[in-house]
């Protein structure tokens, strides 16, 4: 399973094997949290300025991990 994401100053996208599974559109995002319900459910919740939010469901921990692992470099940039 490959992850790829392409990074914009408006903007995130994450690919998995090539597919886009996921936008945000980073200037309404205002954060995000995650968990592990039961053995076998990984989520990923993302909220909004407008008060919406897209939740993600994983059904295996390496996806949800991989996933993790983009948001926490990608989502903000340093300078």
């Amino acid at each position: 399973m490959e992850f790829t994401h392409k990074r914009t100053y408006e903007q995130l996208k994450v690919y998995i094997n090539g597919q886009l599974h996921l936008q945000i559109k980073l200037m309404d995002l205002v954060g995000f949290q995650s968990w592990i319900h039961g053995e076998a459910e990984y989520f990923i919740e993302y909220y909004f300025s407008s008060r919406d939010k897209i939740t993600t469901v994983y059904g295996d921990k390496e996806r949800w991990s991989a996933m993790l692992d983009i948001l926490d470099k990608h989502v903000t940039q340093t300078a």
